[in-house]
């Protein structure tokens, strides 16, 4: 299934990493939206990583009353959690063994890895990437390097990068050169939107 996916984000131009984390996370959200969130094995997960970020709040909130269900179990998770650290001989230590972590971030990091994981280890996907408009993002350019032993391959992906980040340099070039007064020319939409490719490269999840 993530074979399929990493594929299929080879045919647009963005960093095909985050677009298997946000495809897969927005499949994840579904379910939980769904079933999660009164279903005992996701809220005991929660539970396991219940400091729920600023940025995934707002999709939880969605759900509105129906996280009674889910706090309903989470709260009798968390009161019980919170008596055995006033009866611990020594809460800190306790304080340590507790995820501090948010759920759905947790999720994210294990689609990732996952996705990370499958790219380094499929000569036929680095192949197809090495050929598409898509371009892995600073971010996981870096860790895609960190994950693989193929010095060939890497050495492949930084020439990728390289290659697109002159192309936006010199669109950028052209820009500045063109609002110059002494310019006859005004920017393309191509140089005016240059900014564009190169956010993609510096932007990720």
């Amino acid at each position: 299934m993530i074979e399929f996916i990493l594929k299929e984000s080879f045919n647009s131009n963005g960093c095909p990493i985050c677009y298997i984390i946000d495809r897969q996370m927005k499949d994840f959200m579904f379910w939980f939206e769904r079933e999660g969130y009164h279903e005992y094995s996701s809220i005991k997960a929660l539970f396991k990583h219940s400091c729920i970020c600023e940025r995934h709040k707002k999709q939880i909130l969605n759900l509105k009353d129906k996280l009674n269900n889910t706090f309903e179990l989470l709260i009798e998770m968390e009161e019980k959690e919170i008596k055995e650290l006033m009866e611990a001989r020594s809460p800190k230590r306790k304080v340590k063994e507790i995820e501090k972590n948010c759920r759905f971030c947790m999720e994210e990091k294990r689609i990732e890895e996952h996705a990370i994981e499958t790219f380094v280890n499929s000569k036929e996907l680095a192949e197809d990437y090495l050929s598409s408009h898509s371009l892995l993002c600073k971010k996981h350019t870096f860790f895609i390097l960190e994950n693989s032993d193929k010095k060939e391959f890497t050495q492949k992906i930084l020439k990728k990068a390289l290659h697109n980040l002159d192309i936006v340099h010199k669109k950028i070039g052209l820009y500045f050169n063109k609002i110059d007064y002494q310019s006859k020319e005004k920017p393309t939409k191509d140089e005016l939107n240059a900014y564009l490719e190169a956010f993609k490269f510096f932007s990720s999840l």
